[in-house]
């Protein structure tokens, strides 16, 4: 697991990587699609990347847009202090 692409260097500090991930219904979206970010995300905690962010939003499908902006502009403020 050393050698991922999730697991990066001993040396990076992985409280400082911050990552949003946004998807929509899993009912309406492609199937498999949510699980598949709720296991990358999964993943990503457990090799000690503490800052990931899963949300799924209910009701939209894989086009949504204007719902995902609200989300986006929260997760920039909050980590660009």
């Amino acid at each position: 697991m050393k050698n991922t692409s999730i697991y990066y260097k001993k040396s990076m500090n992985r409280d400082k990587i911050k990552n949003i991930m946004i998807t929509a219904d899993r009912e309406m979206e492609l199937y498999g699609r949510y699980e598949e970010n709720a296991y990358l995300a999964r993943m990503m905690k457990l090799v000690g990347h503490k800052n990931i962010t899963l949300y799924e939003l209910q009701g939209y499908n894989h086009g949504m847009k204007i719902p995902v902006y609200p989300l986006l502009f929260k997760f920039i403020r909050k980590f660009s202090n």
